[in-house]
Formats: structure tokens, C-alpha cells, sequence
């Protein structure tokens, strides 16, 4: 396991970098007002694409191994040409899709979206390799079309961000299709399918998905002016940066408890990797306090210079996040998703209460109190429940002796 805790880690590792250096290009080119344009996209995206994800999302890891893998991946199909044709048109009569964008914003949305079923898939059937390459290449393709864009063909506006991403994403789908139909989608002894089973139980993935997306985005909505949202997505996107352990486990735990299901091995792989996540992510954010604030002004321009501080503003709530989101992983694996949704929505109904009051009293600074509190909730909720369903007593969260033993036995097996 360690090896793939490695391969993993590098990878995501690589993706951080890309995406910081994406950051970076299109802070420099294209401003902070178009950084908020893309945050706002990028969030409308993420909610299309997590609605979607009732069939075709993570949550599936659970079924593949049991049901008929060609009758899942025909009916997901269909699934995302129907969910995201209606997603996109909610959307645009809500007024929350800018229209002169809305058609490439509905093609790029299926791509994106079938382009992860496509790596649900791979990751299902643990071929690692492939879907680790998958997660580096789309977001290098990205980097390289904006350079292009900008740099040779002189445009800076918010276009030199949306063809990129369907030209990337586009790429991607075409070599994950490719990898899945000849490798993956063979004949398949098993016929049973169940539909409604991978719905039930998607319907409750997706949304405590969407609430612990939207504990932390709703404030996009909020902020009065796009260089608000602008400054406040792109120091989100960099303090996510230190859940690179966590997002680097999270896809081999998710595999490997969907595999050992509810047993004594796949709780104290998930408490330990969970302790683990959140060590790491207290010493990247001493690290990041540190850091020159010039060293931001540089990287992105004098008009970001609030982005460190809007970061450690937001680092509680990070921390927090990095423990829970291995948890929630467990439950995924297990197929008990409800109760991922149960605790998280303890951290939307927070965010619901607290962000129109803070947010409109003190602005960027209201927003960040609002999600740091709201993934503190998520953090003791989810906790509890894991807990109290495992049986694991509470004083082995502070068992340090014994985590450092198991991961010995863990790094020392396949």
C-alpha cells in the first residue's frame, strides 16, 4: 500500500502544482475581476457536475464490484445527457450562468462530468496507474491552452479560460473512453442492476457532496463584487492546497473499505490515515504563516495582496476538513452514505444561517468565520458518528503510540 500512497501523493502532488501554476497564469493575464468570473463558473460547474454525480459519482465505487459494469456505465450515459441539460437550464433562468457563455459551459459540463465517470470506473476496477495519469494530465493540457491563449493568441479575456478547459477535459475524455471500452467495459459474467439501489444511495452521496461544497461556496454568491470573489476563490484555492495528503489517501482508502467493507481493518486504516491528514495539514499551514507576504504580490499581482491573510483566516477550517474528509471517504466505501450527508448538513445549515449575516456586516472576513465554523460542525459531527456506528472508543484519537505500529503493519502489506 505504500507504494500507491506514493504514487498517489506524487500525483496529486504534480496536480497542486499545475493548478497553483494555472492560478498564477490567469491572476497575471487576466486579472482579478475575470478570477472571479472563473470562481463563479467554476462553482456553477461544480454543482451541475455534483447533481449529476447522484449516478455517476464516487458513490458508484460501491456498486461496480457487484452489478454489471456495461449496464451501469450505458445507463450513466444517458443519466448525464438528461441531468445536465436540465441542471444548465435551471441554472440559466436562475441567472446565475452568464448567457453569452451558456452553450460552452453546457458542452464543457458533460465533458467534464463523463470524463470523471470515466475515472470513477478506472479507479473501481483499481487500475491506478491510468487514473492517477488521468488526474495530472487534464490540468497540464489546461495550463498549456491558457499559456497558448494568452501568450500567442493575445487574448485575455474569460475566454482564454473556458476553451482551455473544454480542450483539456475534451482531451481527457477522448484517452479515459478509449482505456475504459477496451479495457475495462468486456463481457461481464454478472447481470445483476439495480437502478434504483445506485440512485438511493447516490441521491445520498451527492448530497452531502453538495452541502460540504456549498458549507464553503455559498460566499461566492454573497460577496458584492467580483474582485471580492476574485480575491476570496483564489485564496481558497491555494490554503485547499494543503489537502494534498488527504485528497492523495482519500481515492485508495475509498477502493480498498469498498473491498474490505466493515471490518476492524478498514476502521483503523481510515482513524490512522485520518490523524495522519491532520498532522500534515497543521504543519502546511505553519509553514504558509512564514511566508513573505511578498512572495504573493509577486506570484499573483499587488491586487492579491490580502491572499495570505485571507488564507490563514481560512486554515481552521482546512485543518478540520482534512480529518473529516477521510471519514467521510469510509462511509462512502462501506455504501452507509447517509450518514455523510447527515453530518454535513449540520455544516450547510450553518453556512445558510451565518454567511448572509456575517458576509454582509464583514465582507470577505465574514465569509472566511462563516466556513471555518461551518467545517468545524462538519469536523465534531462527523467525528461523533464515526464513533459511535464503529464502536472505536474515544480515546484512541489520541492514541499516538499504537497509530505509528499499525502504520508499520499498514506500509509493510500489498
Amino acid at each position: 500500500m505504500l507504494k500507491k500512497v506514493i504514487q498517489s501523493l506524487f500525483t496529486k502532488g504534480s496536480v497542486a502544482v499545475v493548478n497553483f501554476l494555472i492560478l498564477i497564469v490567469t491572476a497575471k493575464y487576466l486579472g482579478i475581476s475575470t478570477r472571479g468570473e472563473i470562481g463563479l463558473i467554476m462553482l456553477n460547474l461544480a454543482i451541475i457536475q455534483m447533481i449529476n454525480e447522484i449516478y455517476t459519482g464516487y458513490s458508484l465505487v460501491h456498486f461496480i464490484a457487484k452489478f454489471n459494469v456495461n449496464k451501469i456505465y450505458l445507463n450513466g450515459m444517458l443519466f448525464t445527457l438528461i441531468s445536465s441539460i436540465g441542471t444548465n437550464l435551471i441554472l440559466v433562468l436562475l441567472h446565475k450562468q452568464p448567457s453569452e457563455y451558456a452553450w460552452l459551459l453546457f458542452v464543457s459540463s458533460i465533458i467534464i462530468i463523463l470524463n470523471t465517470f470515466n475515472c470513477v470506473v478506472i479507479l473501481a476496477k483499481e487500475y491506478y496507474k491510468m487514473y492517477n495519469f488521468l488526474s495530472i494530465f487534464q490540468p497540464v493540457a489546461l495550463l498549456v491552452s491558457i499559456f497558448i491563449f494568452t501568450n500567442f493568441f493575445g487574448n485575455f479575456t474569460l475566454d482564454s479560460y473556458i476553451w482551455p478547459l473544454i480542450i483539456s477535459f475534451a482531451l481527457s475524455f477522448i484517452i479515459s473512453s478509449y482505456f475504459v471500452l477496451v479495457y475495462i467495459l468486456k463481457p461481464d459474467t454478472k447481470n445483476e442492476f439495480a437502478l434504483g439501489a445506485i440512485l438511493k444511495n447516490g441521491l445520498y452521496c451527492q448530497a452531502g457532496v453538495l452541502m460540504y461544497i456549498l458549507s464553503g461556496r455559498l460566499s461566492y454568491y454573497l460577496l458584492e463584487t467580483k474582485p471580492d470573489v476574485g480575491l476570496y476563490s483564489t485564496a481558497s484555492s491555494l490554503i485547499e492546497a494543503v489537502l494534498i495528503i488527504t485528497n492523495s489517501v482519500t481515492p485508495i482508502l475509498l477502493s480498498r473499505v469498498a473491498i474490505l467493507g466493515k471490518t476492524d481493518n478498514s476502521i483503523k486504516l481510515t482513524l490512522i490515515f485520518a490523524k495522519l491528514c491532520f498532522l500534515v495539514s497543521v504543519l502546511a499551514v505553519v509553514v504558509i504563516y512564514f511566508l513573505p507576504v511578498q512572495m504573493f504580490t509577486f506570484l499573483l499581482g499587488d491586487t492579491f495582496v490580502q491572499s495570505k491573510s485571507i488564507m490563514l483566516m481560512l486554515s481552521p477550517g482546512i485543518i478540520f476538513l482534512s480529518f473529516s474528509g477521510i471519514i467521510s471517504h469510509y462511509f462512502s466505501g462501506i455504501g452507509n452514505i447517509k450518514m455523510v450527508s447527515f453530518y454535513n448538513f449540520f455544516g450547510f445549515a450553518t453556512t445558510l444561517i451565518l454567511a448572509p449575516i456575517l458576509i454582509s456586516k464583514h465582507g470577505i472576513a465574514g465569509a472566511a468565520i462563516t466556513t471555518n465554523i461551518a467545517y468545524f460542525i462538519t469536523f465534531v459531527a462527523s467525528t461523533i458518528v464515526f464513533l459511535k456506528i464503529t464502536g472505536v472508543p474515544f480515546s484512541s484519537l489520541f492514541n499516538v503510540k499504537d497509530d505509528i505500529k499499525e502504520l508499520k503493519t499498514v506500509f509493510s502489506g500489498d
